[in-house]
C-alpha cells in the first residue's frame, strides 16, 4: 500500500507492505521506519488496528490502519492519514 500527499508544500509518501509489515513514512526524501518487520508487535496483532503518529512541519500526522478478521492477509485494509485531526487522505488496499 502506498499514499501520496501534500503537506505544507512537503511531498509525504506513507507506505507498508503487507507481507512483512514494515511500515515507512517519507518526507520530502527522508525516511522514517513507524513499524520493523523486527519488532513482535508488528508481526502478532489481535486487535486489527494500528496507529502511526509522526510530526511533519510542526502538524501531527496520524495514520490509522485497520485490518479485517477473518483472515486479515487476504481483505484489503483500510487506511487513514489525519493532519492535525483532519482526514488528509484515505485508502484501501494491499
Amino acid at each position: 500500500m502506498r499514499i501520496q500527499a501534500n503537506v505544507d508544500g512537503s511531498a509525504i509518501e506513507f507506505s507498508r507492505s503487507w507481507f512483512t509489515g514494515r511500515a515507512t513514512l517519507v518526507v520530502d526524501g527522508t525516511p522514517t521506519t513507524l513499524a520493523s518487520p523486527y519488532a513482535l508487535k508488528t508481526q502478532i496483532n489481535f486487535s486489527g488496528k494500528n496507529r502511526y503518529v509522526a510530526t511533519v512541519r510542526g502538524h501531527e500526522l496520524v495514520i490509522e490502519h485497520h485490518m479485517h478478521f477473518p483472515f486479515p492477509a487476504f481483505r484489503p485494509a483500510e487506511f487513514r492519514l489525519l493532519l492535525d485531526g483532519a482526514l488528509l487522505a484515505e485508502e484501501s488496499g494491499f
